[in-house]
């Protein structure tokens, strides 16, 4: 398989944009263009900001998440907010809403990712940032959950490639997703035949308008889920790159602390995946789940630009990857 060479070009400016500095975004940004500003968080560690990852932050201009608000507190400014989100010690803060002129900070265990519906613009000076420091262990939330992965054959989310390596089976290459420490990994693409593993912190919830069907390339997306898999009786897939006709269980030679669901590619209406909170996963072997799909009524993917308003309203403009911070 032939594979495409990109060019890519970094700038640099000597301004920031608002409310950081006098500089104006893009109204309709190109899908392919990234805006990263650096600033300092009061209070916390090199870790708790997790240096080690390419952007901390990820900001939607003039949106906020309504409702599931955990905790409400007054703040100075929007680096104190960010700050309060990654220092809260009680829950799990995914995500903020922050508000310019009030400078009311609002921390919530829920995300645009798991309460998509409830994402809404906003007439007030209120952005919404979504949390990606969140590790391996807790990003399922404070008391865990089930962290699975779905499958799609034959798709892939283009141009999009963060970090590819070889990897020898599927499984080590999910392993890699869940081991990534630069990206906070929301999506696996792997090459079966050419063994070639992708990581990206990009998804089909955020690249709606930039995916697609692909031979050859199977796709993966981290979610979580409640139900305990761990006790569902296990038996062995008729083939590992085909879905079967009905659900079936099947537990890879690996141990590790993921599971896998699989969905058909040519199937694209099925129920879009909530991220909900469980008990913390045990240390088991892995899980993978495959599955036929039903039609779904709820899109799997939800556009960030302004053409896909699943409430008939504008949709919020691509997201701001803001902060990486030092």
């Amino acid at each position: 398989m032939k594979r495409r060479l990109s060019c890519e070009t970094c700038y640099f400016f000597d301004d920031a944009a608002s409310p950081a500095g006098a500089g104006q975004l893009a109204p309709k940004p190109s899908a392919n263009n990234f805006y990263y500003e650096k600033t300092c968080l009061p209070g916390v560690s090199a870790h708790q900001a997790c240096t080690y990852r390419s952007f901390s932050f990820e900001r939607m201009q003039k949106t906020q998440l309504d409702g599931f608000v955990k905790k409400s507190i007054p703040v100075g400014s929007r680096e104190e907010c960010l700050s309060a989100c990654l220092k809260e010690s009680e829950f799990v803060c995914r995500s903020v809403n922050y508000n310019y002129d009030s400078y009311l900070c609002e921390l919530s265990t829920e995300d645009r990712r798991s309460k998509p519906t409830h994402l809404k613009m906003s007439d007030q000076p209120v952005d919404y940032y979504d949390n990606n420091c969140l590790s391996r262990q807790n990003r399922c939330g404070q008391s865990g959950g089930n962290l699975i992965f779905v499958k799609t054959t034959n798709f892939e989310i283009h141009y999009y490639d963060h970090t590819q390596s070889v990897e020898a089976q599927e499984s080590f290459c999910l392993q890699k997703c869940l081991d990534s420490l630069n990206t906070f990994c929301r999506s696996v693409e792997f090459n079966p035949q050419e063994k070639n593993c992708i990581v990206s912190d990009e998804d089909t919830f955020s690249r709606a308008d930039q995916q697609g069907q692909v031979q050859g390339k199977d796709y993966y997306e981290p979610i979580c889920v409640a139900a305990d898999l761990s006790s569902s009786t296990s038996r062995p897939p008729s083939s590992a790159s085909s879905a079967p006709s009905k659900a079936s269980l099947w537990f890879p030679p690996r141990a590790s602390r993921f599971r896998t669901a699989s969905r058909s590619a040519s199937k694209t209406s099925t129920a879009s995946p909530s991220t909900t909170t469980a008990p913390t996963p045990r240390a088991t072997s892995t899980l993978s789940v495959v599955l036929t799909p039903t039609s779904r009524t709820t899109p799997l993917t939800t556009s960030t630009s302004s053409t896909a308003n699943p409430s008939s309203e504008e949709w919020p403009s691509a997201p701001t990857k803001a902060f990486a911070l030092s």
